[in-house]
């Protein structure tokens, strides 16, 4: 049996913490972190070489600042954390290193989560209604109509202009078994 009210907490909590980090965020942007809390880095089961072409290009519009943490934990039923790039950059990461462990998140296997898509978006628009401040009322009926499409969910235009979003999803079983080299 699923205690849908752990799941509930999970994703308050989720949501809090994106709102905190991003208070523009729109809905689009919290379906994309419930979708990546519940599903993790899969979705970008590409060619390894493909892959880290596409960092190096990310890594060259990043500046190296400590705005953000370096790692964001989004958790709903299992561990992953977004590397945020521009920190890791602050930090002075290595583009192989981060890439690594892209690798290895999308290649661990990575329990599914028990509860259906739809079942994750009605768990979070009831947290937005009965959890959070009337400022974010609107995230409600923005959420509901774009759930609906199924994804792919991509962040907005107001989250990228505000925030530029820039990092990896990875898998807490990636960064055991290859932990960080340095004092996070």
């Amino acid at each position: 049996m699923i205690n849908k009210n752990i799941f509930a907490l999970s994703i308050r909590e989720l949501i809090r913490r994106e709102l905190d980090l991003f208070p523009l965020c729109q809905g689009q942007d919290i379906l994309k972190l419930i979708y990546q809390a519940a599903y993790g880095p899969k979705h970008a089961d590409q060619e390894p070489d493909k892959l880290m072409e596409w960092l190096k290009q990310e890594i060259a519009e990043v500046a190296a600042d400590s705005s953000f943490p370096l790692l964001q934990k989004i958790h709903i039923h299992y561990p992953f954390f977004r590397l945020h790039l521009g920190p890791a950059m602050f930090r002075k990461i290595s583009v192989e290193f981060i890439h690594e462990l892209f690798l290895l998140s999308i290649q661990h296997p990575i329990p599914s989560c028990p509860l259906e898509w739809d079942e994750l978006v009605s768990l979070a628009l009831n947290e937005i209604k009965v959890n959070f401040s009337q400022n974010y009322s609107f995230l409600v009926n923005d959420m509901a109509k774009l759930a609906l499409t199924g994804g792919p969910y991509h962040h907005s235009h107001q989250f990228k202009r505000m925030y530029q979003p820039h990092y990896r999803l990875l898998s807490q079983e990636a960064m055991i078994n290859k932990p960080f080299k340095l004092h996070l």
